[in-house]
């Protein structure tokens, strides 16, 4: 169990005055941290927001990335593919020294046909995905509250790609440690393409997943900054980053192969993320109609798309023949069933948590689904997950849990998870927001605002079973044995130690408070394994032995097995 610390609301209204058919937040998309405790908040409707190092919402647009030539208009947001929808901030954006100091990059979408394209794979564009560079002036890295293109930043593009359709675009974007920049692209959407198979190339999505000489379905690698006295390649038709040499599409021994790709065989992606201990990146694909699927992206892999659907043999014509890459099976994959029930709709991705507040969950990777499918009604199959991507199988669920949220005071339910974002401690935090009322994400009565909470632990048991001091699943002996460790014990490191050394009512210390607790439930767990049974007389004369010691102003012992 993990509770809902609400941060930050009010991101889906309008800003600065602008009227409300014009420009609205819509919802928070993406959120990036600064390495100072700040963290900048993208809002689908292009107002970046400034969370400040206390927690507090700054007031009004850190920075307005809408351009009034370029971008769409707000009645074309029917899709959160559409807008601005990624945001990642350099690793070294605090580093005087570093290349990046101070720069940040967005994905956004514009209109189609006014800039040249980088990539237009041989489609006509219906919109174009762009990563752009912002660079903010020396003396307002720290302190500035407001950005302004005539002021104090500047804006490059960095990379662009022509969209065949309005979904399965270019939604996300992270930093590797070693400040290559991932983007994973979509393979273009059935509005796009027929879902027809065995048609040439461009004719048919399935088939451009699975066909790495485009960009369709397959993931970069780019370093949008050049080192001095660089000699790694350029990249794009406007040559405005470098590649990575060791890049699979520059060493695949095809010519065809775009050198930005790093893997392929990928349908929509939504959410990628890098480990902040290993480096590895992880990705969130929305599924079709069968499986929702979450995989370990490595250089050369090939994700399936359209060949396989998660771990599902859909279209057996195009798996992958001699010599070419093989199927890459995810992580997980979740069932999906647009007709019924289903563990998943609509797969958000997350990261592995490296945070300390809640050390039963390190190194494990947490995700989020939004509950909501593009073609269905809402289906309120809203969830968090968890699970080891050390030691799972693709073809198990076993190590796969549900998280069960404790939510604050007065919220009784959480429209939609939009995202999981993570600041530099490695805490885990939830964009939330409403859910797509027609074309726009309206805030209705009772819904959910543009909102942040912080992931943390819950108040009381972590498991969410009263009196569990060790955490095994069951109220026991065993657990007055766990609170003799910790008593009268300060100074707790993380709600999880706080309470697995017995201080249940975390008040900061384990004393006689928390042993009466213990002592309900105890009895509690006693009389529902058998109302029938009398109470085990160990259990009382340990409880009675510690309250007589513990009166008395000693550390408690215990000094026979209370069996």
């Amino acid at each position: 169990m993990v509770r809902l610390e609400p941060v930050a609301t009010g991101i889906s209204g309008v800003l600065s005055g602008n009227t409300a058919n014009e420009r609205r937040q819509f919802i928070p998309i993406d959120m990036t941290p600064l390495g100072d405790g700040r963290q900048l908040i993208m809002t689908l409707g292009g107002h970046v927001r400034l969370l400040n190092s206390d927690g507090g919402l700054a007031a009004g647009a850190y920075l307005d990335t809408f351009d009034t030539q370029r971008s769409p208009l707000p009645g074309d947001l029917d899709f959160r593919d559409i807008g601005n929808t990624g945001i990642a901030a350099h690793p070294g954006f605090l580093d005087p020294l570093s290349r990046g100091y101070g720069k940040f990059y967005t994905l956004t979408a514009e209109l189609p046909n006014l800039v040249s394209a980088d990539f237009d794979d041989g489609v006509a564009s219906v919109m174009d995905s762009v990563v752009t560079e912002w660079t903010i002036t020396p003396n307002a890295v720290t302190g500035a509250t407001q950005l302004s293109l005539s002021q104090n930043v500047t804006k490059r593009e960095v990379l662009r790609s022509a969209r065949p359709g309005i979904i399965h675009t270019l939604i996300d974007i992270a930093f590797t440690n070693d400040e290559y920049l991932i983007i994973p692209s979509g393979d273009g959407g059935g509005n796009a393409f027929p879902n027809t198979e065995g048609n040439a190339f461009g004719a048919d999505r399935f088939a451009n997943a699975q066909d790495p000489t485009n960009i369709m379905g397959s993931v970069l690698r780019i370093d949008p900054l050049s080192l001095p006295g660089d000699t790694r390649p350029t990249g794009g038709q406007n040559q405005q980053y470098r590649l990575h040499p060791d890049n699979w599409g520059l060493t695949d021994g095809n010519p065809a192969t775009p050198g930005e790709t790093f893997a392929f065989g990928v349908r929509s992606p939504y959410r990628v993320s890098v480990d902040s201990l290993t480096n590895e990146i992880y990705l969130g694909d929305v599924g079709e109609s069968s499986r929702e699927e979450v995989s370990r992206i490595e250089n050369g892999g090939n994700y399936g798309w359209g060949a396989y659907e998660g771990t599902l043999l859909v279209r057996p014509n195009l798996i992958p023949g001699p010599g070419e890459q093989p199927h890459s099976a995810p992580l997980w994959d979740l069932y999906h069933n647009l007709n019924g029930s289903s563990e998943a709709v609509n797969v958000v991705g997350g990261f592995v948590y490296r945070g300390a507040q809640l050390p039963q969950l390190q190194g494990k990777y947490i995700f989020a689904d939004t509950g909501e499918s593009e073609f269905t009604q809402p289906t309120n199959l809203l969830e968090i997950y968890y699970g080891d991507p050390t030691t799972t199988a693709s073809s198990s669920r076993d190590d796969l849990y549900r998280l069960q949220l404790q939510l604050p005071s007065g919220l009784s339910s959480i429209d939609r998870i939009w995202s999981i974002a993570e600041d530099e401690a490695g805490e885990l935090y939830v964009l939330a927001g409403p859910q797509r009322d027609g074309d726009l994400f309206d805030v209705g009565p009772g819904e959910t605002d543009g909102s942040i909470f912080k992931i943390v632990a819950p108040l009381g048991s972590p498991n969410g079973i009263d009196g569990d001091v060790n955490q095994d699943g069951l109220v026991t002996p065993d657990d007055l044995l766990a609170m003799r460790s910790g008593w009268y014990a300060t100074g707790f490191a993380s709600v999880f130690d706080q309470y697995t050394h017995g201080d249940l009512n975390l008040d900061g210390i384990t004393d006689l408070r928390d042993l009466y607790l213990l002592h309900k439930a105890l009895l509690s767990a006693t009389q529902q394994a058998s109302q029938a049974a009398p109470e085990p007389p160990g259990i009382v004369a340990c409880l009675s032995a510690i309250i007589l010691i513990a009166a008395r102003g000693c550390r408690a012992q215990v000094r026979n097995d209370p069996y």
